[in-house]
């Protein structure tokens, strides 16, 4: 897995965004677990 520069996921959470970003990201997150685990 490469490594890719920027906030952890943490830091991310602790500012404000919109539902639907957060959504987006934790959906994403999701198929790539889903996709590194088949």
């Amino acid at each position: 897995m490469d490594y890719i520069p920027g906030k952890e996921l943490r830091a991310w959470l602790d500012e404000d965004h919109p539902w639907r970003e957060v959504l987006d990201v934790f959906c994403a997150a999701g198929r790539g677990l889903a996709h590194a685990h088949a």
